[in-house]
């Protein structure tokens, strides 16, 4: 059982994964190389789109701060050889090079 989390929640939990070099901000990079990701697996849906508001790449083990639901949302990107955060998405949505798979309620809406 995982621990409770004791951070701080929300947008300023992901602020302070930036600064403990768990998270950096995702860039227009990371967001054609889920897009190419997904075409050459010919997954048949990008679930993705071009807007990187409090969009993330996860750079080692990161465990997700709770309150992340409505315009607190956040997009995390799992690079490749990347472990999958913990913690619970909310309206978050994840998106796993490891696995080619979008994690989160609006998978397919966003």
């Amino acid at each position: 059982m995982e621990p409770a989390y004791t951070g701080p929640e929300g947008e300023a939990g992901l602020r302070q994964g930036v600064r403990d070099g768990h998270l950096r901000e995702a860039g227009e990079s990371d967001l054609q190389q889920w897009r190419a990701s997904q075409r050459s697996a010919e997954v048949g849906r990008d679930d993705s789109n071009s807007n990187l508001y409090n969009a993330y790449v996860v750079l080692k083990p990161y465990r997700i701060p709770p309150g992340l639901y409505g315009a607190h949302r956040a997009k995390f990107y799992v690079p490749r050889g990347v472990q999958r955060p913990t913690g619970e998405l909310g309206h978050s949505v994840l998106y796993d090079f490891n696995t080619l798979t979008c994690a989160g309620l609006t998978c397919g809406f966003d």
